[in-house]
């Protein structure tokens, strides 16, 4: 079975918007979620696909006080690597 390669799908990254959003300390700033986009030329799927390749990162923080700890994920679309995070933290 194949699965869609959906690039522009974002339904997990809005959850996890909402959940950052919906967190509360009371000391220092914090980086809540970095997003990154790396991109490589067949550089992550171990073949040669003739094609750019990318990888999607989406790392959160420690805030003690909340007992979060930091987490980072990868995935091939920006939806995969947020659905991963939403995953791990349990996020409805």
């Amino acid at each position: 079975m194949k699965i869609e390669y959906e690039p522009y799908k974002m339904d997990s990254f809005h959850k996890l918007m909402k959940w950052a959003y919906g967190l509360g300390w009371y000391i220092k700033e914090r980086e809540l979620i970095t997003v990154r986009m790396c991109g490589s030329f067949e550089g992550y799927s171990g073949r040669a696909s003739e094609t750019w390749e990318h990888r999607f990162y989406v790392e959160t923080c420690d805030i003690p006080e909340l007992n979060l700890y930091a987490r980072k994920v990868y995935g091939r679309t920006l939806e995969e690597a947020c659905a991963k995070l939403v995953k791990i933290l349990e996020i409805e």
